[in-house]
């Protein structure tokens, strides 16, 4: 029996995705500064690294 590979996504990757979400639907204003590093991993339930790097490939976009 063959099994479907499963895709995986980094935890980075995701955070990423839901702050753009945040910035498009106006939660967040683009260009204006972000909640706190603490404030942000406690509200997605993230580690501060996860964190930071989701926010580091968003400004290197």
């Amino acid at each position: 029996m063959a099994f479907e590979r499963i895709q995986q996504t980094k935890l980075s990757d995701v955070i990423m995705q839901r702050i753009e979400g945040m910035i498009v639907d106006g939660t967040l204003e683009a260009g204006a500064r972000l909640p706190s590093e603490r404030d942000l991993a406690h509200q997605f339930s993230v580690s501060r690294p996860s964190l930071r790097e989701a926010i580091q490939k968003l400004e290197a976009r």
